[in-house]
């Protein structure tokens, strides 16, 4: 916060915290206050403000006052979310890993239907496939045959593919 600033900070406290449990964070997708209460923050100054039976210059003054500090503070939050995104991206991208299939790969199947319950059956086909190849102009979609060659012949989405590594 800069000098001119510190020494009013009680007046942008509030503000602070509105921008900061409003903005969406890139961890949840979900802004803290919709997580704490299942809805976006709404500021519900105007309907106080008519309440108020004061001069409309006040209004206008305070409500000039309050815009330039939600404004600042929404823009210094921003700034600040802008800055931890991109300090994060060098570790996120260490992280992933592209796996991309060729011919002759051996793969597994995801299971989409559920027989019974969901959090104790298989998500993966036992059987394993073969990509035979993969579909032009389509660069997530490969063809697939089982590997003992008894099932039909699929053509499956990447999502649905576990790439079975050898040692």
């Amino acid at each position: 916060m800069p000098e001119n600033r510190k020494r009013d900070w009680k007046n942008y406290i509030h503000a602070m915290t509105h921008a900061h449990n409003s903005l969406r964070c890139t961890a949840t997708g979900f802004s803290p206050f919709y997580l704490m209460f299942g809805q976006e923050p709404q500021v519900l100054l105007d309907v106080f403000l008519l309440s108020l039976a004061c001069p409309i210059e006040v209004h206008r003054s305070y409500m000039w006052r309050f815009w330039e500090r939600m404004s600042w503070v929404f823009e210094q939050a921003c700034q600040h979310q802008n800055h931890e995104i991109e300090c994060m991206k060098p570790y996120m991208s260490q992280r992933a890993t592209a796996s991309r299939l060729v011919v002759g790969d051996h793969v597994l199947v995801c299971i989409l239907k559920f027989n019974g319950r969901h959090k104790v059956a298989n998500h993966w086909e036992s059987e394993p496939y073969v990509v035979t190849s993969q579909l032009e102009g389509l660069p997530v979609f490969y063809d697939c045959l089982a590997a003992d060659r008894t099932a039909p012949h699929r053509t499956l989405h990447r999502n649905h593919l576990l790439k079975l590594t050898t040692n």
